[in-house]
């Protein structure tokens, strides 16, 4: 699996940019509300459909050179932004996810051997979504184009 925020990649499938995500742990939070209906007098549970998601991964990286290992370490906080859109795509390139307006708590250096040098990664967001849709505006008509190339009417 593969990861990115706002388009940065945190890893692309590479060795020297980290093959891919590794002791992944997601934690999918929902949210409820207890609330008593009018006229009754027990309170009961009010699902929000609002989800809060943690995702907990590592990613290894094998560098060209211990100096190249060693300005890794002390440039990447620079490099990774620490909010925005975050992309999960699958190994096979099919399966994509999104986590909006997501935020990169902590992100830690727990190992450095040589030329090797592996993060491990929190971060917290929302619901985990499909692929947005594309909107597509025409003189006639008000369609959404999805992903797989359907088209959904609405109204208007």
């Amino acid at each position: 699996m593969l990861a990115s925020i706002n388009d940065i990649p945190l890893c692309n499938g590479t060795l020297a940019s980290g093959f891919a995500l590794s002791e992944i742990r997601v934690n999918v939070q929902r949210i409820f509300d207890l609330v008593v209906p009018l006229g009754e007098l027990n309170p009961v549970p009010f699902e929000r459909s609002v989800r809060r998601t943690t995702f907990d991964f590592q990613i290894s990286r094998i560098h060209d050179t211990i100096s190249a290992a060693e300005e890794f370490i002390f440039d990447h906080d620079a490099d990774v932004p620490s909010s925005g859109a975050v992309k999960f795509t699958s190994s096979d390139g099919l399966g994509i996810r999104y986590l909006i307006n997501a935020r990169l708590i902590t992100h830690s250096l727990i190992k450095y051997i040589g030329k090797t040098t592996t993060h491990s990664y929190h971060i917290e967001g929302g619901r985990l979504w499909p692929a947005p849709a594309y909107y597509i505006l025409t003189e006639d008509e008000f369609y959404i184009l999805t992903e797989d190339g359907f088209k959904i009417e609405t109204e208007h």
